[in-house]
């Protein structure tokens, strides 16, 4: 009961501040779906840019004065006397200001984000592990950096002593920078941080269809379909293969086995004529259930603030909404590189669409991304050198790398036929809007982006980030339109279905809801997986008690769900993590392999003067934990690094040390 008082409690003062900082910006921005959007990217830069000169630590006492800031909003908004000393023309801004974003004119967009927001807080309550299962721990390990509150780049705490400066980390700044404010574990700042970042997600998608169609109806419909549907494949899926589950019910073909009678072995068969690739398709829906907090979650939210801030623009020509358009195209440098060919195209024909107003829209539009540039800097000089250095490019898909006809037609069902519904539109807007998804969809096509994948995974990251992406904005933009406008015979029809036919993924979440392990219920540091284990439980609780510093484990799992993953919730860094993925995001240095190669050497007795090296590089802790970590191994380590480490030991565990090594204090000391 304490623990749920404390959650209310935590919860209660995120949601006033998110209240507090749409009513501050909605100071600038008069429009409270541009506001509510629009904040927590701003304020997000404010603490970057700072960050990028000075860390600000840990931000304790902080959060009571924004709270305190914001129920001073929340009560003038809401019909408190302004101040006496507000006068004349100040006094008449704080009235407007007051007419648009009184509590009762702000139910409605933020109930859409509550409601988004509780829709995957749901799920990282119930589910709230952050282990080894896909990027889950790579995107933790950023928010851990983050929550330091060093100068930006960081220290990678995957790779020390080295600054995290080759990844677009930006939405893990913001969730490791609301944990600080908070003063809350990492793991619950990563939990939070992505239930919030679905809430402005669907707060951006509300933002855009209450622009673009006054039926209630369709709006949420489309909303719904945007946050719970799956692909084409989403209906299919139980026909070809047998026990689908969440990420068998979104793409089909490359590493996927069709095996159900007797569509499935049809489509192998088709399948066999082509050369097999992997070409996944995950749309919202799936990383929502996921719970990975992965770069392209930041694409979608910034997609909905991008053309939320372009039909206000239209509607009002102000270079601010301009400005916020443009801001949008290097927070998505910042964000998740990967979707800026997508969003800089749609920007790009959204500016030649209103070429007669080129003068009052592109000052505002370049201004807007400049200063963004300017204010992050310190962070984008290093991050844009290394994107150079590893040599990513543009090419052309192979011809015989193209989706099979029939798999491209099944996955992209549902985009496919909500585009030739509008094209059978009778409104030449309608039409050219459908054209131009078809023309996204080419590209997609004959263009991929040419990285360190080969072979079978060729293609793997371009169609990972971009089909969802194009799918999501063709349905924001042109499903509303699509189901309202009037056309030929079947035209809506076939609109609705291509909108409804992929909520059936509703039902393949609804039964992995149920069916799902709930051990962790509750638990949102997200480390539950391994303190329910006696060894590393004990071990990360007493590792969170030491100086924070280097730490070094066996870098080969041996079954492990928590590799890399338990210093980090201690606190600590790593002198190598996930070497796999230190490698895929710095281009492969050889460094890396070394570093894996010498740690295997040590932890073997292999390594010669193993003190010597600890000192030399900084080592402060040595963990030994594992199942595999035998007594004999720890009595060759023992009588080789005592010189230098001390033992601490924690428990004896099915007659297997568990404990770990840390400098001596003489040591210690000297090397801090």
């Amino acid at each position: 009961m304490l623990q749920l008082l404390s959650l209310g409690f935590t919860l209660a003062v995120l949601l006033a501040n998110v209240w507090g900082m749409t009513l501050a910006t909605g100071l600038f921005w008069r429009r409270r779906w541009l506001a509510l959007n629009a904040a927590p990217w701003l304020v997000t830069t404010a603490f970057f840019a700072i960050e990028c000169h000075v860390g600000l630590g840990t931000l304790r006492g902080l959060c009571a004065l924004a709270t305190l800031v914001s129920v001073t909003l929340i009560g003038f908004s809401a019909g408190a006397a302004p101040p006496r000393w507000l006068s004349g023309v100040w006094r008449e801004r704080v009235d407007a200001w007051r007419s648009e974003f009184n509590p009762r004119r702000l139910a409605g967009c933020g109930a859409v984000f509550v409601t988004a927001f509780a829709y995957a807080f749901a799920w990282r309550y119930v589910y709230p592990d952050i282990h080894a299962w896909i990027e889950k721990i790579p995107d933790f390990a950023y928010v851990a950096g983050h929550a330091s509150g060093e100068r930006i780049p960081v220290p990678d705490v995957w790779l020390a002593p080295f600054v995290s400066a080759h990844y677009y980390s930006f939405q893990h700044y913001a969730a490791a920078l609301a944990g600080r404010l908070l003063g809350v574990a990492p793991g619950v700042a990563y939990n939070l941080g992505f239930s919030l970042l679905v809430g402005w997600i669907g707060a951006g998608f509300g933002a855009v269809l209450v622009q673009v169609t006054r039926s209630s109806w369709i709006r949420g419909v489309v909303w719904s379909a945007l946050l719970v549907g799956g692909s084409g494949v989403t209906l299919l899926a139980p026909w070809v293969r047998s026990g689908v589950l969440p990420w068998e019910g979104t793409f089909l073909f490359g590493k996927v086995t069709m095996d159900k009678e007797p569509l499935g072995p049809a489509l192998e068969a088709y399948a066999s004529g082509f050369k097999r690739m992997n070409l996944p398709y995950e749309p919202l829906a799936y990383s929502i259930y996921l719970g990975d907090y992965h770069a392209p979650m930041a694409s979608y939210a910034l997609m909905g603030l991008a053309a939320a801030a372009a039909l206000a623009w239209q509607d009002s020509r102000r270079r601010r909404d301009a400005a916020l358009v443009g801001a949008t195209l290097t927070w998505t440098v910042l964000a998740n590189l990967w979707s800026l060919p997508l969003h800089g195209m749609a920007v790009v024909l959204w500016c030649l669409w209103h070429r007669r107003s080129f003068r009052q829209l592109l000052p505002g539009l370049l201004a807007g991304a400049a200063v963004v540039w300017a204010l992050t800097w310190g962070y984008l000089s290093a991050f844009t050198a290394e994107t150079v250095r590893q040599g990513v490019r543009f090419d052309w898909v192979p011809a015989d790398e193209r989706t099979p006809p029939l798999f491209l037609l099944i996955a992209l069902g549902p985009t496919l036929a909500l585009a030739l519904a509008a094209v059978l539109a009778r409104d030449g807007f309608v039409r050219r809007l459908a054209l131009i998804a078809l023309g996204f969809l080419l590209v997609s096509e004959v263009i991929y982006v040419d990285d360190s994948y080969s072979g079978l995974e060729n293609r793997f990251n371009t169609t990972l980030k971009w089909w969802p992406w194009i799918g999501t904005a063709t349905l924001l933009l042109l499903g509303p339109r699509a189901l309202s406008t009037q056309g030929r015979v079947g035209s809506r029809f076939a609109a609705w279905l291509a909108v409804l036919i992929p909520c059936t993924y509703l039902g393949v979440l609804v039964e992995n809801w149920g069916w799902g392990d709930r051990q962790s219920v509750g638990h949102l540091e997200g480390h539950r997986f391994i303190t329910k284990l006696p060894g590393p439980g004990l071990l990360l609780t007493r590792l969170e008690r030491e100086p924070r510093g280097v730490a070094i484990e066996d870098p080969r799992d041996g079954g492990t769900e928590g590799l890399a993953s338990l210093p980090l919730y201690a606190g600590h860094r790593l002198w190598l993590g996930w070497d796999g993925y230190e490698s895929l995001w710095r281009g492969f240095p050889e460094d890396v392999g070394a570093r894996r190669r010498r740690l295997v050497a040590f932890f073997d007795g292999a390594l010669p003067e193993p003190s010597a090296w600890l000192e030399a590089e900084g080592i402060d802790y040595v963990l030994f934990y594992r199942p595999t970590d035998t007594p004999e191994r720890w009595h060759a380590l023992n009588a080789s690094i005592q010189r230098s480490h001390v033992w601490c030991e924690i428990l004896i565990l099915e007659n297997r040390p568990v404990g770990y090594w840390k400098r001596r204090p003489a040591v210690l000391g000297a090397g801090r």
